[in-house]
């Protein structure tokens, strides 16, 4: 049977079975991208849209893996914010995939006690995450989760949701939306960036590239930058986001606790802590886990480290996660989360893998119906 079934999908097209991310490299731009609202795997033009068809999936469904597809979103489109994002009509149709093919969609804290008792998750799991914790999400996108009945974890940046602060990406995207100016150049740590722009779209991508500069540098460097570009573009930032780029309340949190959502600490300000001192990470991980606690009923113990590829953690914030009392953290390294991986070493439980969600079913439906695996016993096949 299963033979069968990797001989039928080793003769299909070869652009058929399309392509997730695989590299550091690739995941960094995804997270780069959802920042910006890009719903579309980056380098990744889609052909087909076989792999979202009812027959392809039921067909598959003998081989899906014991591992669970454990997806992180960022923004959600709301018009009435004025913000893009991943647009609900097509959240809307994946969520129904999702419940047509009876896929199991688990709370992560359901997955963490899974993995904790040794056990392997149900084939074709799905955990659904958002980091963040954007207005956006509580207004446009929690309903739709709860009319699916599907279960969402949100990493908050308490500081951010306290109203105390701007996420600092964001603090660019306005800055090079609201300037005059068509142009800057800048030294950062020894490299040089230089924009121009003349379109909205020329200010974002801009704005996009110098952010995921930001993120290679010492905290004291963004910083600098961050001030040097408001005095060289000379824009007045007020003191708190406006609502398209402002964070759900407090009082947003609890509500959306009652439809069943829960909560993980993600930093206080959302700094890149590899690039911090130690006092400044303790403070970051601990203080974060410490607030949310203290603010909802339905904190779960599991941390996400800020962008979450691999130069931007190490030992030390693994060890600090595991000190305060946090039982797992998540990344945005692109694999499935299996017991294997779990149990890996001590600190397996602390670099758990995410898969950036995007628009399109059929990169959606790859994911979650064990195309991948059949995807590597296809090529095993075809060199019998």
């Amino acid at each position: 049977m299963r033979d069968g079934i990797v001989g039928a999908v080793a003769n299909l097209p070869q652009d058929l079975a399309l392509r997730l991310p695989r590299h550091e490299h690739d995941a960094q731009l995804g997270v780069a991208n959802h920042r910006l609202g890009d719903r579309h795997p980056p380098g990744v033009e889609l052909r087909h849209e076989h792999l979202g068809g009812d027959a392809v999936v039921d067909l598959l469904r003998p081989l899906r893996p014991r591992a669970a597809s454990v997806f992180c979103f960022h923004r959600f489109a709301d018009p009435d914010l004025g913000n893009t994002g991943h647009d609900l009509t097509a959240l809307r149709r994946n969520l129904g995939f999702l419940r047509r093919h009876r896929l199991p969609v688990v709370p992560l804290a359901d997955l963490i006690a899974t993995l904790e008792a040794g056990e392997q998750p149900r084939p074709g799991t799905v955990v659904l995450t958002i980091d963040d914790g954007y207005a956006d999400f509580a207004n446009a996108a929690a309903p739709v989760f709860a009319e699916f009945d599907c279960p969402t974890t949100v990493f908050v940046v308490s500081g951010f949701v306290d109203g105390a602060l701007w996420l600092w990406w964001d603090r660019i995207e306005y800055i090079f939306r609201e300037t005059a100016r068509t142009g800057i150049a800048l030294d950062v740590e020894g490299r040089p960036y230089s924009g121009q722009w003349s379109t909205p779209g020329e200010r974002r991508a801009e704005a996009g590239r110098l952010a995921v500069m930001l993120e290679s540098v010492s905290e004291e460097t963004r910083q600098r930058i961050l001030a040097e570009i408001v005095t060289k573009l000379e824009v007045q930032v007020p003191s708190r986001p406006p609502a398209r780029f402002a964070a759900m309340s407090w009082d947003d949190v609890r509500r959306c606790e009652r439809t069943g959502v829960t909560f993980g600490p993600h930093t206080v300000t959302h700094p890149i802590l590899s690039r911090v001192a130690d006092a400044a990470a303790a403070f970051e991980i601990g203080e974060s886990w410490k607030q949310l606690r203290a603010r909802t009923a339905a904190a779960v113990p599991v941390f996400c480290y800020p962008n979450g590829s691999a130069p931007t953690f190490g030992e030390r914030e693994r060890r600090l996660v595991r000190d305060c009392g946090l039982r797992a953290a998540v990344t945005t390294s692109p694999r499935y989360v299996t017991q294997k991986g779990f149990a890996a070493g001590a600190d397996a439980r602390f670099v758990l893998p995410r898969f950036a969600y995007y628009d399109d079913l059929p990169h959606f439906a790859q994911a979650v119906s064990g195309v991948e695996r059949v995807r590597s016993m296809a090529r095993a096949f075809g060199t019998r």
